[in-house]
This record gives structure tokens, C-alpha cells and sequence, in this order.
């Protein structure tokens, strides 16, 4: 998970550089969580929750076009988004996963 965090981020912060409700967002997010993440289910439900508490609705579409590494999707919301929901997104998927996974193992 932290090299795919780590890569994540670094894209994200190379495409900076460069200058719908949650509904069935919710559903990919945790599947992909879980496909793409490699992180347990508990964890990626509190990812997806926290995802739509957390971030805007753009800032989740980077979120999935990031963790699917769908360049160009990325390519468009690089141009239409603000840097800082670049930023935000990538932020959220180094942090959010392992955040999520060590709250549920201090509740065991």
C-alpha cells in the first residue's frame, strides 16, 4: 500500500506542477480500496465515508481517476480543477487507508 500511496502522490504532484453525490461513487470507492489498495474491507468503507465527509465532489473524481491510474481522466480534471484539489485528493489517498486501518485496530 505505501509505494502505491507514494506513487500516487507523486503523480499527483507532477500533474499540479503541470499546471453527483456519493451514491455509487461510495460503491467504487471501496471497491477499489480493496482491488487496487489492498486494504482490508472495514478500512475501506471508513475510506469511502471519509471520502464523502472529506472531500468535494471533484476531489473524489481525482481520487478514483487517481487510484485507477486512468490518465486521461487526469488529464482532464487537470484542467479543470484547482491545484489544491490535486493536492487534497493525493493527500487523502497516502493518509486516508492506513489512518482508517490503524483506528480499526485500536477498536479491537
Amino acid at each position: 500500500m505505501t509505494r502505491f500511496s507514494l506513487f500516487s502522490l507523486v503523480s499527483l504532484l507532477a500533474l499540479a506542477a503541470c499546471g453527483d453525490g456519493m451514491g455509487g461513487e461510495s460503491s467504487k470507492i471501496i471497491s477499489l480500496c480493496k482491488d487496487k489498495m489492498e486494504v482490508k474491507d472495514e478500512a475501506c468503507k471508513c475510506v469511502a465515508q471519509r471520502a464523502q465527509k472529506e472531500l468535494l465532489d471533484e476531489e473524489r473524481k481525482v481520487l478514483i481517476a487517481m487510484i485507477t491510474q486512468d490518465r486521461d481522466a487526469m488529464h482532464e480534471l487537470q484542467g479543470s480543477v484547482q491545484p489544491s484539489a490535486l493536492m487534497k485528493a493525493g493527500m487523502f489517498a497516502a493518509m486516508a487507508p492506513r489512518e482508517c486501518e490503524e483506528g480499526l485496530e485500536k477498536q479491537q
